[in-house]
């Protein structure tokens, strides 16, 4: 699924995102092992993908000014 219209979208209404896109890409995640991260048959991630998910959006918070700036 392209994502990169809901991200302009979002990106034109102001509205927060986290593109993990390219957290995926950055942590070796391709085409060519994407079946171990995404579900057979809707693109959904599976408990794989979504393990990464969890690390990508600790990393996102951690790496945060927000929360940096308030513990």
């Amino acid at each position: 699924m392209d994502t990169d219209p809901i991200m302009k979208y979002a990106e034109r209404a102001n509205y927060p995102t986290i593109d993990m896109y390219d957290f995926f890409r950055k942590n070796n995640v391709s085409a060519a092992n994407a079946k171990y991260y995404y579900g057979k048959y809707d693109g959904h991630n599976n408990s794989t993908g979504y393990a990464m998910v969890a690390k990508g959006l600790q990393q996102y918070f951690e790496d945060s000014v927000f929360v940096k700036k308030h513990l």
